[in-house]
């Protein structure tokens, strides 16, 4: 069967890259703005400022000459990359190995930021940073820049070791005044889609007066079947065609239509009731594991008030009552619509006043994201978001590790004095001793001396 995938990609952030050299040069504008694609893993700190000196991998120019940055650089003390700096990005090209792994070389190296060139001429906004699964291993951000800005910045900084940049970012989400709008994209058949509810359920019961939450579930189309009118007959699709999923696991555990007949129930119960609907959820993950036992799970569920007012839903949902599975159904046509609309292409994904979000798919992440949406956060959003100031930090490291090393000197100049009074008062001490034992002797023998007399 062929599906057809439409998307259309949303801006996750509504900011640029700020880019400058501290030190004038005829070859190198005051500051450059540079739009970029973040990646869809790593933790994203939204609502907040970074900042640090952006270095081409440190890897040696005979084996690397592409700076790709697919194996990781060996450690090296010689190299600028390995200063006292606390905060460094590294900027390297896109090719020849996954985002992932690039980001993990980074990562070990202890950049806080990759910055990832292009290797075509192309609007870097539109381009998604895949997670090949390898993501769950990555912590810091990555960004993808047009090969054109990239390149400058490469050439720049490959002239010479005393050159250097500054960079500074911030990612942003559009923020509200009212209620912060937040959209779920579920895929049933994904255990990280129940993994991400239940985590993040005592956060939505925090957060909920403050937020407009909503829930929708991934809906594919048939290519094919339109010409056909929407008359084509399949396993896996309802609607003749409007509405498919994939077979879940074969034909022996049920279609991709009992997946969409699902979906609808769980649509429906989250329009009666949002509360019962986060406790079936957490049943469903338990015990719902095969596609044909689906309607036996919920008839186990539910009561049967609850029943018969799902069933009507799911009812009233299709506009053909006649042939209601072969017609168009509202929930799912208006589910389809969110699936390019929204901008989450991967499921779980979510949304928050209308930008896709990016980055590791984790609950309090997640939250963070939301807090970071609102102009007055709540007192759920009790953590205060950091700002790096963007030079203050490079300039720090170096200040405290002088202090550091004066203080050392100082400490290691009192112990030396320290010793050499103790030895000089013991020798003193001795000194005396003797001094004082010689004297009593010669009296003694003085006395003796007379007394023979």
């Amino acid at each position: 069967m062929t599906f057809c995938v439409l998307f259309i990609i949303l801006g996750v952030t509504l900011a640029k890259l700020k880019v400058q050299s501290p030190i004038k040069m005829e070859d190198f504008p005051d500051i450059l703005y540079l739009d970029y694609s973040v990646a869809n893993f790593g933790h994203i700190p939204y609502g907040k400022r970074m900042a640090a000196q952006l270095f081409a991998p440190p890897v040696d120019p005979e084996k690397d000459k592409t700076l790709k940055l697919c194996e990781q650089a060996p450690y090296n003390m010689n190299l600028q990359f390995y200063s006292p700096s606390s905060e460094k990005w590294l900027i390297v090209r896109r090719g020849d190995c996954p985002f992932t792994r690039k980001a993990i070389n980074a990562q070990n190296m202890k950049a806080r930021l990759l910055i990832i060139v292009d290797n075509r001429d192309e609007k870097v906004e539109s381009i998604m940073m895949a997670d090949d699964g390898n993501g769950y291993q990555i912590d810091i951000p990555s960004i993808l820049i047009s090969k054109k800005d990239g390149e400058k910045l490469l050439e720049f900084l490959e002239k010479s070791t005393s050159r250097y940049l500054i960079g500074t970012i911030e990612f942003k989400l559009s923020q509200t005044s009212n209620k912060t709008n937040v959209l779920f994209g579920l895929n049933i058949e994904n255990k990280d889609t129940f993994k991400l509810i239940n985590e993040f359920r005592p956060m939505y019961l925090e957060l909920k007066e403050h937020i407009n939450f909503q829930i929708f579930y991934e809906v594919l189309r048939c290519l094919s079947c339109e010409a056909n009118n929407w008359q084509t007959e399949n396993q896996d699709c309802l609607g003749g065609g409007r509405y498919c999923q994939f077979d879940p696991n074969g034909i022996a555990f049920g279609t991709g239509s009992d997946v969409l007949r699902e979906q609808l129930r769980q649509s429906c119960i989250w329009q009666y009731n949002t509360e019962r609907w986060w406790s079936y959820m957490n049943y469903f993950t338990k015990k719902c594991t095969k596609a044909n036992e689906y309607d036996q799970c919920f008839t186990q569920f539910a009561t049967a008030e609850e029943k018969a007012a799902i069933e009507q839903c799911i009812k009233d949902s299709y506009l053909n009552q006649a042939q209601p599975e072969k017609g168009e159904n509202t929930i799912l046509e208006e589910y389809f619509k969110l699936r390019y609309q929204s901008g989450i292409i991967f499921y779980p994904g979510v949304s928050i006043n209308s930008l896709a979000y990016r980055g590791n798919i984790e609950a309090e992440e997640i939250k963070e994201a939301i807090c970071a949406s609102f102009i007055e956060m709540p007192e759920a959003c009790s953590e205060k978001l950091v700002i790096y100031e963007p030079n203050r930090q490079i300039e720090d490291s170096y200040f405290w590790l002088i202090v550091v090393v004066i203080t050392i000197s100082v400490l290691f100049i009192l112990f030396i004095i320290f010793i050499y009074r103790r030895q000089m008062n013991q020798s003193m001490q001795k000194n005396i001793r003797e001094q004082v034992s010689q004297q009593v002797n010669n009296y003694v023998r003085f006395y003796e001396s007379r007394s023979e007399k």
